[in-house]
């Protein structure tokens, strides 16, 4: 693909066809740097491995001025070993009284028990034990809490039903 030698969309001759741009993204500093800067230009792009992110606990009494209490991750958020096996970030917290239900892609259902908002603690996870034999390694989008009863949506393989033990 190139000025000579255009791709068009949706054109028959290219159905299939797997186009790759790849990109970068920098701090808007760095880019007016790079915009203000006389030719020729020359940046290097390297990765580097920070974690994914991790779930954040606020004290919100006062809305206009949130104050950060804590933070809770599981041991694979930060494991740049496994970091491009799978997605370690949390998604779409639930929070019932002292008690967060979140979603984590890769790391299944977490748990978390917040009555001391300051010291977060894991209190049950699910990340796939019981399910088929042929469903995929989980991907959980989100964890509903419906009586003793979690709806837990997997991106990979539908719904599922788990019920909460005491």
């Amino acid at each position: 693909m190139g000025g000579d030698n255009p791709v068009l969309l949706g054109a028959p001759s290219v159905v299939g066809t797997t186009i790759t741009v790849p990109g970068v993204f920098v701090q808007r500093s760095t880019g007016l740097l790079l915009l203000d800067a006389l030719p020729p230009v020359t940046a290097r792009a390297a990765a580097v491995f920070n974690g994914w992110r991790f779930l954040r606990v606020f004290d919100v009494k006062d809305p206009a001025s949130p104050v950060a209490l804590s933070t809770f991750a599981t041991p694979n958020t930060n494991n740049e070993a496994v970091a491009t096996q799978g997605t370690w970030s949390v998604h779409n917290p639930e929070v019932r009284g002292n008690t967060i239900y979140a979603s984590w892609y890769s790391d299944g259902v977490r748990v978390i028990d917040i009555s001391q908002p300051s010291a977060p603690r894991e209190i049950g996870f699910w990340v796939g034990a019981g399910a088929p034999d042929d469903a995929p390694a989980v991907n959980i989008w989100s964890v509903v809490p419906h009586g003793d009863l979690l709806l837990v949506s997997d991106r990979n393989f539908g719904l599922y039903i788990l019920k909460q033990r005491p």
